[in-house]
């Protein structure tokens, strides 16, 4: 047995490795070891037996080849970028292109190998086998073609034998018990508990942009319209969407193909909301910026306290933002990145860093042109306070002008726009740039009205149109039916109101704006009054732009928060603004999945509002009262006026309330106010009382000479106290 092994050992060598086996004399093996012991020949039989039945099973090779470009031609002899020109592969990398799998093709492959990456393409679903199959099959990355095939009646005479047996409604087969199984598996997993949230079209958008600035050319980048999501926003957003892309072909390289329309793999909801969550850490940068660097808070607020310290309130009040919340992390944008470029304008400005300011929001402007609404603030405040001198009486001194200073902010501006936009201009494409930009096709409201003027507009020529279609006056077939509330971005007319033209807007926006304008060119009173400006630009323009996004609310809600710990009326004003805005924002989320969430995030962010921002300004606890806001106030959200109280003793001669009567309020169970205010309500109580005014101006005021306050009452505090204190409400 054993001679017998040996001689097919040697013939296997012979095949396997094709070498002349000459006579071989086996050496005399040890007394120890058993000469029919063939173990250690066993493996080489194995390995034979194991290539003969792949010889047996391997395929046919492929009839097609997609050949990939993987690395660039630069620095390359030009003899291989011939070759890849030839190949159709010189215009973009990871651009498929199919060849036939033929020895002239490969050949010239072959010269090329280290610059592309070949892969078989097969037909897990057969050929086509109809002409209008060809429209409908879809190549992917691992070389697999997709057909949808088109379907043919079925035979009836197979279906009714089918049918006519018999069978019990309580059997199921294995193969349907595991497609049941397995949906059931699907629907209890993780990915499905965590991302069930809402997506709007803005999740399809973004993903639609990271294929087109990967897959395609700059110069198609905004010629591409695939989808009917095109490419719409500056030059330094694509470039954004470019390296994102970068990043994304390492979590699922299928959501970076153009023709995968609606594609939602779970790794591609992991990456995008991810990419939002990593660069929401920009804007917890500019916050910090803002309230360590332009918050004053007294030593005796510096408390550890998220309810107290202003700077605290500020900064949860910016960070756990319930309108950033629900637009980026349940709508989905990049509204907190892009807010977080905005902040950081404003603290280099707050810091006098003018042209720091100027810089980043020029780079804002071209991630996304809808800050457009309040650059004229930022055009006045910078022209009046970086080229022009004030003199010690807030009046602007024209002849201190600075040719240089104005030189210089045109530089960084110009430079930010040049690097955008330079590469479509020498294109020559700006043209189609700026269309895509200001599309004014889209009509005068969004698919969902944001709540301004133009919406309260609509309404009317609505109410108009059903009135005169039951008047008979208009004649129902001509009337368009729901064209403004379908819920689609498209441009329309209305029926009874003149159309709106965006010239119109443009005017109504611009006259808005102007007497904010021109009170900041003349009274410049520092910082605070540029976010003022800021926050009634964003607010003209959210109600009489073109086309508004119900979104713009924060525009002008983040800026307002900016000042809520400084003046009592500034937070009476951010408590309306903030609820009723955040309000607006619900018919974004419209699935029931997700009402309970955005319910209890708006509850809870208005009590952290309510209660935070009373404790900073002082508040007494009324059940019918909200804090800062009086029992009116509370229910039709009408402002109280502020206060400021005035000792006028004997001697005729006033002096402003200190310390000194702070205390005296105290010690007559009244909390002490901040920044000398102090409304009307507070002073009513047992021992301390508002008497009313009723003598003439002359005899109350004829010692008061401070033309901005206007009488209101008396305080008396008690009939021991005989000293008078004047209220006088601030004009």
């Amino acid at each position: 047995m054993a001679a017998a092994l040996r001689t097919e050992f040697t013939s296997l060598l012979s095949q396997s490795f094709r070498i002349r086996v000459l006579s071989v004399r086996w050496k005399k093996r040890p007394k120890w070891r058993d000469p029919d012991d063939v173990s250690w020949a066993l493996p080489l039989l194995e390995r034979q037996q194991k290539l003969q039945e792949q010889e047996h099973s391997k395929q046919p090779p492929a009839m097609l080849h997609m050949v990939v470009r993987v690395r660039s031609t630069k620095g390359r002899p030009y003899w291989e970028k011939d070759t890849i020109k030839s190949l159709g592969l010189e215009d973009k990398m990871f651009s498929p292109v199919v060849h036939k799998n033929t020895p002239e093709m490969n050949k010239v492959l072959e010269s090329v190998k280290h610059l592309v990456r070949i892969t078989p393409v097969s037909f897990p679903h057969g050929l086509p086998s109809d002409e209008s199959d060809f429209h409908h099959c879809v190549l992917h990355q691992d070389g697999r073609l997709t057909v949808k095939k088109k379907l043919v009646p079925a035979d009836v005479s197979a279906a009714e034998a089918e049918g006519s047996e018999e069978k019990s409604v309580w059997e199921m087969d294995k193969e349907t018990l595991d497609v049941a199984s397995r949906k059931v598996l699907e629907g209890l997993r993780l990915s499905q508990e965590y991302f069930p949230a809402n997506r709007s079209t803005d999740f399809e958008v973004h993903r639609n942009w990271l294929a087109i600035t990967h897959s395609l050319p700059i110069q198609q980048w905004y010629q591409e319209k695939t989808s009917e999501w095109t490419l719409d926003y500056p030059p330094l957003f694509a470039w954004f969407e470019f390296y994102l892309s970068q990043i994304a072909r390492y979590f699922d390289p299928q959501m970076l193909i153009v023709t995968n329309l609606n594609y939602a793999s779970d790794a591609t909801i992991l990456f995008q909301r991810l990419s939002v969550i990593v660069t929401d850490f920009l804007y917890i940068f500019a916050v910090r910026e803002f309230v360590t660097k332009c918050l004053k808070v007294k030593k005796k607020e510096e408390v550890e306290d998220i309810f107290v310290n202003p700077a605290l309130v500020t900064a949860v009040l910016l960070i756990a933002n319930f309108g950033l919340i629900i637009v980026d992390h349940i709508h989905f944008q990049y509204n907190g990145f892009l807010s977080g470029l905005f902040l950081l304008s404003i603290v280099r400005i707050y810091e006098g860093r003018n042209l720091e300011g100027a810089f980043w929001f020029s780079v804002l402007l071209n991630f996304k042109h809808i800050y457009l609404y309040i650059a004229p603030a930022y055009f006045i405040y910078l022209l009046r306070c970086h080229c022009f001198t004030t003199s010690a009486d807030g009046r602007i001194v024209w002849k201190s002008f600075s040719v240089r200073r104005l030189i210089s902010l045109a530089f960084v501006v110009l430079v930010v726009f040049a690097v955008s936009f330079g590469p479509f201009i020498y294109m020559g494409q700006l043209h189609q740039v700026l269309s895509r930009l200001f599309p004014f096709k889209r009509g005068l409201c969004h698919a969902y009205w944001a709540p301004n003027f133009w919406a309260l507009y609509n309404a009317a020529d609505k109410a108009a149109t059903i009135v005169g279609i039951r008047l008979k006056l208009l004649s129902p077939e001509v009337v368009p039916q729901a064209v403004m509330t379908g819920g689609m971005v498209q441009e329309y007319s209305h029926t009874v109101l003149p159309s709106v033209p965006p010239l119109a807007t443009l005017v109504a926006t611009g006259l808005a704006m102007l007497p904010a304008l021109v009170h900041l060119w003349l009274n410049p009173k520092g910082p605070q009054s540029f976010v003022r400006g800021i926050v009634l630009c964003a607010f003209s323009a959210f109600l009489f732009g073109w086309h508004v996004h119900e979104k713009a609310v924060l525009l002008i809600i983040l800026p307002m928060a900016l000042l809520v710990s400084g003046k009592r009326r500034d937070a009476q004003i951010f408590l309306i603004l903030s609820t009723v805005g955040y309000y607006s924002l619900f018919p974004l989320i419209f699935t029931p999945f997700e009402n309970l969430t955005k319910v209890m995030l708006l509850v809870m962010s208005s009590i952290y509002t309510f209660l935070s921002l009373g404790n900073i300004h002082g508040y007494q606890r009324n059940f019918l009262q909200l804090p800062l806001l009086s029992t009116v106030e509370s229910i039709n959200k009408q402002h109280s006026c502020e206060c400021e109280v005035v000792n006028l003793p004997q001697n005729g001669r006033h002096q402003r309330a200190g310390k000194t009567f702070a205390a005296l309020l105290e010690q007559h169970k009244y909390n002490p106010w901040h920044d000398k205010n102090v409304q009307e309500e507070r002073l009513s109580g047992n021992e301390a009382s508002v008497v009313p005014c009723n003598c003439s101006n002359n005899s109350c005021t004829k010692t008061f000479h401070d033309k901005d306050l206007v009488l209101v009452g008396w305080l008396v505090l008690s009939e021991s106290q005989p000293d008078s204190y004047l209220i006088f409400k601030i004009s």
